[in-house]
């Protein structure tokens, strides 16, 4: 389902390019329909990528109503937020490099400026309320700005 999305993310915003080029020999008219639709569309298709990003912010939402202090036998349990996190995250990561978005218009920018706003803040709150309860590996868990660089990688 996400790497249709993401195909007709990146398809809209050709079109969406194409017909910026075409306003010469297209009538005012006409190309204001067009520009209406594919706004409409492209609008669509954005809201419909970022929904594709829930099941990453789900995995950390599901490790956040732990009690503290937690017994020792359940803190290895506080990683899987972080293990699924980066599970899907990989995922994510994977699929964008099989299918990148288009550079044109600015769309792969805005569009990891807008996971960053989503996924950065409760990342950083997560980490921080589990942060004194997990006895991970160092090099386990990212910071927050190793996070953002992360997903920005995706976009490049």
């Amino acid at each position: 389902m996400f790497v249709r999305i993401l195909t007709i993310t990146s398809n809209y915003t050709y079109v969406h390019v194409v017909l910026r080029n075409m306003v010469p020999s297209l009538g005012p008219i006409i190309m204001s329909m067009c520009e209406s639709l594919l706004t409409q569309a492209l609008r669509f298709a954005r809201m419909s990528y970022l929904e594709s990003w829930n099941i990453v912010v789900q995995s950390l939402q599901d490790g956040t109503s732990v009690p503290r202090p937690v017994p020792s036998q359940q803190r290895s349990m506080l990683s899987n937020p972080f293990l699924k996190f980066f599970e899907h995250l990989d995922m994510m990561d994977k699929v964008h490099r099989a299918h990148p978005l288009l550079h044109e218009m600015d769309l792969s920018k805005s569009i990891c400026e807008d996971v960053t706003r989503i996924v950065s803040p409760l990342y950083g709150i997560v980490l921080a309320k589990l942060q004194g309860d997990l006895s991970l590996a160092q090099g386990s868990i990212l910071s927050v700005p190793e996070l953002e660089r992360t997903i920005a990688q995706m976009y490049v």
